[in-house]
């Protein structure tokens, strides 16, 4: 699955614009990159664990950023985009 990544969050991902990720959920997906950049759970999560409400994620043209889209299974080639 292919990530990109704003440039406002880039920062929490080395710098990096795009990454390539396993997994074929919203939650796999987020959980292997905190995984992998460890720094990307201060900007995505709250002390709290929860997504923070500024993040928006686009799977294509799809705003999915809500709680409901989590766990729906993603298509094979799905692209995500990770916005503030």
């Amino acid at each position: 699955m292919k990530v990109y990544i704003s440039s406002t969050l880039r920062s929490f991902f080395e710098r990096r614009t795009e990454t390539e990720i396993n997994g074929n959920t919203i939650r796999k997906v987020l959980n292997t990159l905190t995984d992998e950049y460890p720094e990307a759970k201060k900007g995505l999560y709250d002390e709290n664990g929860k997504l923070r409400e500024f993040i928006r994620i686009f799977v294509g043209d799809e705003d999915r950023t809500g709680s409901e889209y989590l766990d729906s299974v993603l298509p094979e080639n799905a692209e995500i985009l990770l916005l503030p």
